[in-house]
């Protein structure tokens, strides 16, 4: 089971630069060929993205396997108690 859970977080870890980063450049590259020269890409999204990829990624770890979550749950309830 611990083996299945991290090859699913692995994936989603593997998945999550695909997403942010790779497909928005590669968008941002190949855009300009097929749309009329007067419209623009807008380039805030891919900052953005870009930006967002170094939240996303271990939050996604902490999210996915099970000994981790329990781990920040425990601190935040004991910071909450104290």
């Amino acid at each position: 089971q611990f083996h299945r859970t991290l090859f699913v977080a692995l994936v989603v870890q593997i998945s999550i630069p695909c997403v942010l980063l790779y497909f928005p450049c590669f968008i941002y590259l190949v855009l300009p060929f097929f749309v009329p020269p007067y419209l623009s890409t807008p380039t805030w999204i891919f900052r953005t993205l870009c930006s967002l990829y170094p939240i996303i990624d271990p939050l996604a770890i902490v999210v996915l396997i099970s000994d981790y979550r329990r781990g920040i749950i425990g601190i935040g309830r004991a910071l909450a108690a104290s």
